[in-house]
């Protein structure tokens, strides 16, 4: 009897030592290897290996697209919100136009619409995006 509990146990053991020890394995590829997913790195690392540059050029030029990757992003963050509003104002001037009984159907349908006004906004008669001339919202 003794015999038969102890080989469950020790395969248990076994199974949760694989698994941390798989979990562990994991977690350091990842963090070794999603770095270089990174495009400002893998920039850094062309323009190196491409112009000779040194050590100190390679430091300086990744500064260089942290900042502008920054400031790229806090642009980015502004025109969302214009895009936004611009997006629920077009919503609401359209709800203005409707009767009561459609605005109510419209105000239910309202996740739908949202996302067809952002569609509507991101294309143009000669630029159309994919969305935009999918299927007409149901």
């Amino acid at each position: 009897m003794r015999g038969s509990i102890k080989l469950p146990l020790a395969l248990a053991c076994a199974g949760l030592l694989g698994l941390a020890l798989g979990a562990w394995g994991m977690r350091w590829y990842f963090q070794r290897t999603l770095a270089a997913w990174d495009p400002a790195q893998r920039m850094v690392a062309e323009l190196g290996q491409q112009l000779d540059l040194d050590q100190d050029q390679r430091e300086r030029v990744a500064l260089v697209l942290a900042e502008a990757r920054g400031r790229m992003e806090t642009r980015r963050q502004a025109w969302r919100l214009d895009v936004q509003q611009l997006a629920r104002e077009g919503e609401d001037q359209v709800a203005r136009l409707l009767k009561p009984a459609q605005q109510e159907r419209f105000s239910r349908l309202h996740d739908q619409i949202h996302g067809r006004m952002d569609e509507l906004l991101w294309s143009s008669p000669e630029n159309p995006t994919a969305m935009a001339i999918a299927a007409p919202m149901r």
